[in-house]
């Protein structure tokens, strides 16, 4: 039972500590784009926008991608 218990809290933990590594991104990802919607120029604003607009999932990955191809040289 202690078993079981210690192992469901650990993986909440983990859960818990992944997600909160997107919460930064999530807050500058939201400071770039009402920063983007300053711009007065539509397309300025569109470039802006579409520039900053990728999840941290999808960070995340193009990261680590770049990050392996540091090492494989």
């Amino acid at each position: 039972m202690l078993k079981t218990t210690f192992l469901l809290v650990s993986a909440i933990g983990i859960l818990g500590a992944l997600q909160a590594c997107s919460v930064p991104y999530d807050i500058l990802q939201e400071d770039a784009a009402q920063a983007c919607k300053k711009i007065v120029d539509w397309n300025d604003r569109s470039a802006c926008l579409n520039k900053n607009k990728m999840s941290y999932e999808q960070y995340e990955k193009q990261r680590k991608e770049m990050l392996n191809k540091g090492t494989e040289k």
